[in-house]
């Protein structure tokens, strides 16, 4: 009996002893802002002093987060930098931003969201949703994939918003007449001066097309944009980036391509 009580005595010395040097770990610190890294948020909601505060006609403002990167546009010119997003505060610190002349209404919107956003705003994001205040102000923003899904090149008729020569994007006279419509097995639309069409097959980010033909109009507005059409859509492979209502199509060779604005809730008629 007096062995086994000293084996137990033992055993509990060693015991304690072990725990006495043990290192205790701790799990690695979570990163609070992972989940916006990567990310581009849509501005849904505006409110300064608990009342709505409308944006410039037509713009939203967007966020763009890697790990310690921001970068943001509000309608003109973009801001952006290194950001520490720790205690809940946007800590940014600016970097080159662009310097475009943009409309009034544009530049003053635009230097009013980068002096909120430079001023160690608070920031949360709950359930999907990313909320910016800065004293009376509260931003709302929605991932950009669920504020402005991508639209389906069958789901909207797609006006030309410029044209795409090499390295370069342009607009040209006719462009805002311009557009493609994809239906049924098809491909029809307006290049600013002449009807177009004829089979078109869309599937894993291509569009495979037949023989297009088109009417044989002279026109002085819109020929250039009737060229460009010539050198993309009678080609016969395309491939087709679409990013929310924005599509791309390019030819094979990467050489020209339309950039074509969709419209949400509005199907191809």
């Amino acid at each position: 009996m007096k062995t086994h009580i000293l084996l137990v005595a033992a055993v509990a010395a060693i015991a304690s002893a072990c725990g006495a040097n043990a290192v205790v770990t701790s799990p690695p610190a979570t990163d609070p802002a992972a989940d916006l890294h990567g990310k581009t948020f849509l501005s849904t909601k505006v409110t300064v002093g608990g009342k709505n505060h409308a944006l410039v006609e037509g713009t939203r403002i967007s966020l763009s987060f890697e790990k310690t990167k921001l970068s943001a546009l509000a309608g003109c010119n973009g801001v952006g930098g290194d950001v520490k997003l720790g205690n809940g505060v946007i800590d940014l610190t600016p970097g080159p931003s662009t310097l475009m002349a943009c409309a009034p209404e544009l530049m003053k919107q635009s230097e009013w969201f980068a002096k909120l956003l430079t001023s160690k705003p608070a920031w949360k994001f709950d359930d999907g949703t990313l909320t910016i205040t800065a004293d009376q102000t509260v931003l709302t923003f929605l991932d950009k994939k669920q504020a402005m899904p991508d639209i389906g090149l069958a789901d909207s008729r797609w006006t030309l918003e410029s044209i795409i020569t090499g390295d370069t994007a342009s607009s040209s006279a006719g462009a805002s007449k311009a557009y493609l419509e994809f239906r049924d097995g098809k491909v029809s639309g307006f290049d600013g001066c002449n009807q177009l069409g004829g089979p078109a097959k869309v599937a894993d980010g291509k569009v495979v097309l037949g023989q297009i033909t088109s009417t044989l109009k002279a026109c002085a507005d819109g020929a250039e944009v009737g060229t460009a059409f010539g050198k993309v859509i009678t080609q016969g492979t395309l491939t087709v980036v679409i990013d929310a209502d924005r599509a791309t199509l390019t030819t094979e060779d990467g050489k020209n391509g339309l950039v074509l604005r969709g419209s949400y809730g509005r199907p191809a008629r």
